[in-house]
């Protein structure tokens, strides 16, 4: 009779014991995730960079020795209009533009600059202005949910 209690304890702690390891398997695999996180470098990838580092950087080719400050400097998520006030002693204002995912943009302001932005920005593009008082009107047309950074410069 204890023979038969040993075995059926036995069978039982069997039993629990391979529950057991198939129940830690089974959460090992699920947190597997945590982990082994995703390469952190993914998700820096996404992140826009800030056209004004770059025109700061002197190693970088888009590099502005003479660049003032800012005239319109924003973050945000497109398709968006700012209103500026027109900067004294200049004729025009050169933009950058960086945006996530990687899209087509337009930057209108009575004429317009159009390329393609990406995490960083690779091109700018001058737009002239008339001499008139007032405030001026800057389109950045992107698809809607497009994240981007602008940046708008005197020269």
């Amino acid at each position: 009779m204890l023979s038969r209690m040993l075995m059926r304890r036995g069978c039982r702690a069997s039993i629990a014991a391979g529950l057991l390891v198939m129940a830690t398997t089974s959460l090992a695999a699920c947190r597997g995730s945590d982990e082994h996180p995703d390469d952190p470098s993914s998700a820096a990838t996404s992140r826009l960079v800030d056209p004004l580092v770059t025109v700061n950087d002197v190693g970088s080719t888009l590099h502005q020795d003479d660049a003032g400050a800012p005239v319109l400097h924003e973050e945000g998520t497109g398709p968006t209009t700012f209103t500026i006030d027109r900067p004294a002693d200049a004729h025009s204002i050169r933009f950058f533009v960086s945006c996530t995912p990687d899209h087509p943009f337009k930057v209108t302001m009575g004429e317009f600059y159009a390329g393609d932005c990406g995490r960083e920005i690779n091109s700018s593009g001058e737009i002239p202005f008339d001499a008139n008082k007032g405030k001026l009107s800057v389109v950045l047309d992107v698809p809607p949910g497009v994240d981007f950074w602008i940046l708008g410069l005197p020269v």
